[in-house]
């Protein structure tokens, strides 16, 4: 009769091995020299050696040799390496501890020097401030003043450059009535031409009854959009009757083909030229003068430059100001951000760690990103960028990285591990645009067992 003995000290119906009486318990292997397990009752005296003792096969159906000790041996030996690796990556990271506080230190001096430093700025910052606001009460009322006798003198410029324009036209029409008909408009400018109303075409008719001054104020006016835009295009010569009157002759060959009437125009246009020449000596040059506003007056100008070098002072001396504050808060980012235990991963801020595969060249950048590079070249992929601490700072968490094709935005986690040097030890993508590396660095080692049973876990057994 098969049953099932559960010795008090074993528990593990070792009186029975593999009978249907103990087919739900466990066969204890010593495994002296290596490490003690647990086997499936089901599976002692079934012709292979489970336990590396070969207490598992002892019905003589098959000889099991004891590899224990080698086992053990092997064992103790990698456990060592482990261990060596384990005491230098924790003592790196007692380095790392001692270089952070020391760095922290040193920030928490500069921070106050920072602080002192800008209390004093203030002071001269408020007696630059003042001195611009002194130096540009004087310029703005000199600058304005200055302005308004421009704008005075530019107006009065232009009623005169205008005045010409009109007496330029009272001569051209006067000479060539035929310039502004309904017919000579329409054939020049088209539709345009047929914005002058009746009453303007009588008074053309009429010129000569009208006087300069009259021309100049009522139909000028009205008129002259239409004349530069005719004038605009290129002249040619008014159509008229031929007449008998002869000319002397000093003009050149092409004079000779113009009628009577036609020379009395071009005549008259070239004396119109030698008269506005005379009215305006500098006149090739006066539209452009004239809307061109001259130097300062030496007082005005001597005003302006005290001001604009108070303000570039002021300008300066903002600049160097606003580079101090923009430090003093690198400062207190770096003082109040968390760098996990002992602060020690600050050792870590500022630097990267590459690896590559078959595909891509991954770069982790700790506090900062996370980014991938194709192999054979092209631009970086944001896959994350410093987000949190999560898992008791063993796992780095980077997102909002560069968004994925119809999906979400990339994010990556960073897995802690003992090492004794930084080292990215793989990349993955477990989920569509969720990646996860390994990273081995000495910021996560802790206090290494004393020994290879300690490290193992192993006492009777070794």
């Amino acid at each position: 009769m098969d049953i099932c003995v559960v010795d008090a000290l074993q528990h593990d119906g070792s009186d029975e091995p593999g009978t249907p009486a103990c087919s739900q318990g466990f066969f204890h292997c010593a495994n002296r020299g290596f490490r003690s397990v647990d086997i499936p009752s089901s599976r002692v005296n079934d012709g292979i050696c489970d336990c590396c003792d070969g207490s598992d096969e002892f019905d003589d159906k098959i000889t099991c040799t004891n590899e224990c000790i080698e086992m053990g041996k092997q064992m103790r030996e990698e456990a060592e390496k482990q261990i060596i690796a384990l005491r230098l990556g924790f003592e790196k990271r007692q380095g790392y501890i001692e270089t952070v506080k020391t760095r922290k230190a040193e920030k928490l001096a500069a921070l106050a020097a920072l602080d002192t430093q800008l209390k004093d700025l203030e002071n001269q910052k408020a007696i630059l401030t003042q001195t611009r606001d002194d130096a540009e009460a004087p310029e703005t009322i000199a600058v304005q003043k200055f302005k308004e006798a421009w704008e005075a003198t530019k107006a009065e410029r232009e009623q005169l450059l205008e005045k010409s324009h009109a007496e330029d036209a009272f001569r051209a029409i006067s000479a060539d009535p035929h310039l502004l008909s309904k017919e000579n408009l329409l054939e020049k400018l088209g539709k345009e031409g047929e914005t002058l109303d009746e009453e303007i075409h009588e008074a053309i008719h009429r010129l000569s009854d009208i006087t300069l001054d009259v021309f100049t104020t009522d139909m000028w006016p009205k008129i002259k959009e239409v004349y530069k835009k005719l004038r605009d295009i290129p002249a040619h010569a008014p159509t008229a009757a031929p007449t008998e009157e002869s000319h002397t002759t000093t003009a050149s060959a092409d004079d000779d083909h113009l009628d009577d009437y036609e020379k009395e125009y071009d005549e008259d246009r070239h004396l119109d030229e030698e008269n506005k020449e005379d009215d305006h000596p500098d006149n090739d040059n006066f539209q452009e003068d004239l809307n061109k506003m001259p130097e300062y007056d030496p007082e005005t100008k001597a005003l302006v430059d005290a001001a604009e070098k108070a303000r570039r002072e002021l300008k300066d001396f903002e600049k160097r100001f606003s580079d101090l504050e923009n430090e003093k808060n690198g400062l207190k980012h770096w003082l109040e951000n968390d760098y996990g235990p002992d602060s020690v991963f600050a050792a870590l801020e500022g630097e990267c760690f590459e690896y590559t595969d078959r595909e891509y060249t991954y770069r982790v950048c700790p506090f900062d990103k996370v980014v991938q590079r194709p192999k054979d070249g092209g631009s970086d992929t944001g896959l994350g960028k410093w987000g949190s601490w999560e898992d008791n700072y063993t796992t780095m968490f980077f997102n909002d990285g560069a968004r994925c094709w119809n999906g979400p935005a990339r994010s990556t986690k960073v897995l802690l591990e003992c090492g004794a040097e930084n080292h990215v030890g793989s990349a993955s993508e477990p989920s569509r645009c969720e990646y996860q590396m390994t990273f081995q660095t000495p910021a996560v080692c802790t206090q290494p067992p004393q020994n290879v049973s300690d490290h193992l876990g192993l006492h009777d057994e070794l």
